[in-house]
């Protein structure tokens, strides 16, 4: 079989090409610390290689919507342990107003002491989120939630939205609470009714907080007048004006009962003195503390005005301990939220540590195997090398001389 020389260089120069190629592909692994440098490398592991990275920028971007997320909820759940501390201070001093050797002076340096807390109540409210907004303004995050009026009274400028975090793939969790839902939306009275004294009593009865009996009455949540026919008796009123209960014997303290609801009274009532039992509403904090602070500017030391005080501090002060209660539900309820991100972030973090390994499957270089193969192909070539220049010498030419 004839060879042509050209045949003989072509061969040779391809070989060594070859071998060439391999060495500087076995190096590049080495340096590099990767098996598959470029697609044609390994075309199923690097379709893998890219599935497996995106997967680990979206689960970094799941850490990283969780950090956020937990610094929020813990400048919530900061800011409602500080309004928690300011109602019970509140709370103390309504308890205080209580005391009837309080003086003039002494109410007036109370009055004071609730402006302040006041003043202090609506701050929390206002707090910051760390980032120029506001915790409590729902999804207006750059608005003040709320301003204070001249007045004394606040409005809400904020919405009731709550903005989410998207945590994993299939969760999203809320970084903040409306104020509104917060401060706003409290119930007063005992949460389903409130009692109340007429402002004109001259007598010095005072209805109690009261409690409900009968869940299942259809007329539970309609109004109800007890009306005083004379210190000793009275009638029970329904909201059409129909009387329920007729020339009823008062008794100070005893229970009366009607459409599923419960309350006493107590003290002198006088005749024509009336008490109201209305549905419960919503009210906000501000204007419970408000109110106190009406109260004890209002007082008159009469037996009358001293049961009228009385029986509106006792209701100021079940709407605070309502107040305290649906804080302390969002703090429990914003506690739960920061739980939940630290499963996710266990979750997260044990997800990664999967991708990380199937990654390091996919395209780390077995360092033993191609140091031992680089050897190899350095021989390789050499050899290729000096056979070639060995046979690039072989021709007629030379033999006949």
């Amino acid at each position: 079989m004839r060879i042509a020389t050209s045949t003989i260089f072509e061969n040779g120069l391809l070989g060594i090409q070859n071998d060439t190629v391999a060495l500087n592909k076995t190096q590049l692994e080495l340096s590099s610390g990767k098996s598959v440098n470029e697609a044609a490398d390994n075309p199923v592991a690097a379709a893998q290689i890219v599935s497996i990275n995106q997967a680990i920028g979206i689960t970094n971007q799941y850490s990283s919507n969780i950090t956020s997320a937990q610094n929020l909820l813990n400048l919530q759940s900061s800011a409602l342990s500080s309004v928690t501390t300011l109602l019970q201070s509140i709370q103390s001093l309504s308890v205080q107003a209580s005391d009837p050797s309080l003086g003039q002076s002494g109410r007036q340096a109370l009055v004071s002491q609730l402006k302040q807390q006041f003043s202090d109540l609506v701050g929390l409210a206002n707090s910051g989120d760390g980032q120029g907004g506001y915790l409590f303004s729902g999804n207006k995050v750059n608005t003040v939630p709320y301003a204070l009026n001249a007045s004394g009274s606040v409005t809400y400028q904020g919405d009731s939205g709550q903005r989410m975090a998207q945590v994993s793939s299939g969760q999203q969790i809320p970084t903040n609470d409306p104020g509104n839902a917060i401060f706003d939306n409290v119930r007063n009275g005992n949460g389903t009714f409130v009692v109340q004294s007429a402002s004109g009593n001259s007598g010095s009865g005072v209805i109690s907080t009261g409690s409900v009996t009968d869940y299942t009455d259809p007329n539970l949540l309609q109004p109800l007048t007890v009306q005083f026919l004379s210190p000793t008796t009275y009638n029970v009123v329904d909201h059409s004006g129909n009387i329920i209960l007729a020339n009823q014997n008062y008794v100070s303290g005893g229970t009366i009962t009607a459409q599923g609801k419960s309350f006493s009274i107590s003290g002198s009532p006088a005749g024509n003195d009336t008490f109201t039992v209305t549905p419960a509403t919503n009210q906000s904090i501000f204007d419970t503390v408000n109110q106190l602070v009406t109260q004890l500017n209002q007082y008159v030391s009469t037996p009358a005005g001293e049961a009228q005080f009385n029986g509106q501090l006792a209701l100021i002060q079940q709407n605070l301990s309502n107040g305290l209660n649906q804080i302390s539900q969002q703090q429990a309820l914003v506690g739960s939220r920061i739980k939940e991100l630290t499963t996710q972030t266990s979750i997260n973090g044990s997800l990664e540590t999967q991708y990380q390994t199937a990654l390091s499957q996919n395209q780390d270089v077995n360092f033993a195997a191609a140091a031992s193969a680089l050897t190899q192909q350095q021989l390789t070539l050499q050899a290729a090398e000096q056979s070639f220049v060995k046979i690039q010498n072989l021709s007629l030419f030379n033999f006949l001389q």
